[in-house]
């Protein structure tokens, strides 16, 4: 059986090697994902590992619907590095986005679009939405309880709705 969390943190390792930047592969809930930065966050030796994260957000729902495919999804995945309150907008951009994140977010869709397991149609454009969210590194994250869960504030981009389809195995 495929399982799409493992194909991302494949997808995952190949763009840490491909950018050069080590990065921290997470999947679950908002409140689950927290739970585990939290946790690298108690000892000096996996704090360091934290940043920059690749979070892969579940549940999503696997149509199973193409005799084709093995199935289609709709991915929503969020890049994430640490930021400090007092960064300006500016500084947040030139230090977060331009040095770490922008280049983890191209490597990782050239990852995806080479990646044999998914058919991203003939022009192999890996069709999603895209939005840089400073308000992460300003306001830091809340959950649906109000409470904060990240205790770090953060600069990140969302990937909404990542439209995969993902090959059946014969047809890698």
């Amino acid at each position: 059986m495929i399982n799409i969390v493992d194909i991302f943190k494949e997808i995952s390792r190949n763009t840490s090697i491909s950018v050069g930047i080590e990065i921290n592969f997470l999947f679950g809930e908002w409140a689950q994902i927290a739970r585990e930065m939290e946790i690298l966050s108690k000892s000096p030796i996996t704090e360091s590992g934290k940043w920059p994260l690749l979070a892969l957000f579940t549940p999503f729902e696997e149509d199973k619907g193409d005799p084709d495919l093995y199935c289609k999804a709709n991915i929503d995945l969020m890049i994430a590095t640490r930021t400090l309150s007092d960064y300006t907008n500016d500084q947040r951009l030139a230090i977060s986005y331009k040095e770490i994140l922008h280049p983890v977010y191209e490597h990782f869709i050239l990852e995806l679009a080479k990646d044999q397991r998914f058919d991203f149609g003939s022009k192999n454009v890996v069709p999603h939405r895209y939005v840089d969210n400073m308000r992460y590194g300003s306001r830091g994250v809340y959950g649906s309880d109000g409470k904060r869960p990240f205790a770090d504030l953060f600069d990140g981009i969302d990937i909404l709705d990542l439209e995969i389809k993902v090959k059946k195995p014969n047809c890698r």
